[in-house]
């Protein structure tokens, strides 16, 4: 099921919410697993999601996100993740021992712990201002699950077989009786497909390596789940060259599954852009941010076929339109029809070097 919750007010006072609560709870260890995904945010700073401590003082744990994409908790300030960007989708679990601890992980690692009182609490997500921040903003949740305490995961051997062009393997955290346990998927016949390998560097770490295997490959990226059908998150993309990544800080007593993508294709020019200095002005708060969603346009595409390797095929005429001190339109007027996306990388002129950081859909704009 998928959720989706709109803030249309732009003042940074009133009663801005757009949630849903879910049931009161009061002791044992509670588990929420949820997917969140920026659609816009032409405000400042969002609540996501809250533990709410019914019994107490309230607000409890907040989640929240800041214009950039950063992932914070809202009393403390502390910050959790870079992993909220407008149009990147984000895997966000809670582990709640009442009158124990409250652990938030970010993308598969332990981003956030804070200690818990006692009583009854419950949870409830959405988009919601702050008492620093406001909208507009669209918010949209998927995979929402909550069960009680760790799951049962038995700390065997086990291995994934590799499918399509993508590969797997599984490795359980917080096993100390697997540490230092491989998991292997091999490379295939032709070397076109590389091998993945997975090591259980200790119960809450685990170390991935890889073969460079398609030396075509404009660079790789990694992918997990908990569960082998999925649904998969990217973890992190690689430029070619690079064959060791390490994922830490996991979920205790949880089988992570791992898959390496690889992908190809020229890249385009560079643009560059100078945002203006300074905040967004009340001109720019109260505009309409109707290019905010990424949206694709079939006039877009190249007027013939071209194999991905080719030259020819990279992205042409890409644009950057400064639309405020927080926003740049990014439009490719032509896109190759071989494509089955864009990888986008954004970085101070200073480092050019930096990998993509987000994919987007065929013949589709960005903004940022």
């Amino acid at each position: 099921m998928q959720l989706t919750f709109r803030l249309t007010c732009a003042t940074a006072s009133g009663d801005q919410r757009a949630e849903r609560r879910y049931a009161t709870y009061t002791g044992g260890t509670r588990q929420f697993e949820g997917y969140v995904r920026i659609s816009s945010l032409s405000g400042t700073r969002i609540s996501l999601k809250q533990t709410f401590h019914e019994s107490g003082s309230g607000p409890y744990f907040m989640l929240a996100v800041e214009r950039g994409g950063r992932l914070y908790a809202v009393h403390g300030g502390d910050t959790l993740s870079g992993a909220g960007t407008v149009g990147a989708t984000a895997r966000v679990n809670t582990v709640h021992q009442v009158g124990g601890s409250h652990h938030t992980y970010i993308n598969g690692s332990l981003a956030h712990t804070t200690s818990s009182p006692g009583g009854s609490f419950y949870d409830k997500l959405g988009a919601y201002r702050t008492n620093s921040g406001n909208g507009p903003a669209t918010v949209v949740w998927s995979g929402i699950r909550f069960w009680r305490k760790w799951a049962a995961v038995t700390c065997g051997s086990r291995a994934v077989a590799a499918a399509a062009a993508l590969l797997a393997v599984a490795a359980v955290a917080g096993c100390s009786a697997e540490k230092g346990a491989v998991r292997q998927a091999p490379a295939s016949p032709d070397g076109a497909r590389p091998a993945l390998r997975a090591v259980l560097a200790s119960p809450i770490d685990i170390d991935l390596t890889w073969s460079v295997g398609d030396g075509d490959a404009a660079g790789h990226v990694l992918e997990f789940a908990t569960e082998e059908g999925g649904p998969y998150t990217v973890r992190r993309y690689f430029p070619p060259g690079v064959t060791a990544y390490r994922h830490p800080d996991l979920m205790p007593r949880t089988p992570f599954f791992y898959r390496l993508r690889a992908f190809h294709g020229p890249a385009s020019g560079a643009v560059g852009v100078g945002l203006p200095p300074g905040e967004l002005t009340g001109e720019d708060e109260t505009a309409a941010h109707d290019w905010l969603p990424p949206r694709t346009d079939a006039h877009r595409w190249a007027p013939r076929f071209r194999p991905v390797g080719d030259p020819s095929a990279a992205p042409a005429g890409l644009t950057a339109t400064v639309k405020h001190a927080n926003g740049i339109l990014l439009p490719g007027r032509t896109v190759p029809r071989t494509r089955t996306g864009s990888c986008w990388s954004h970085a101070p002129a200073r480092r050019p070097d930096t990998p993509p950081s987000s994919l987007s859909v065929p013949g589709s704009t960005r903004q940022d």
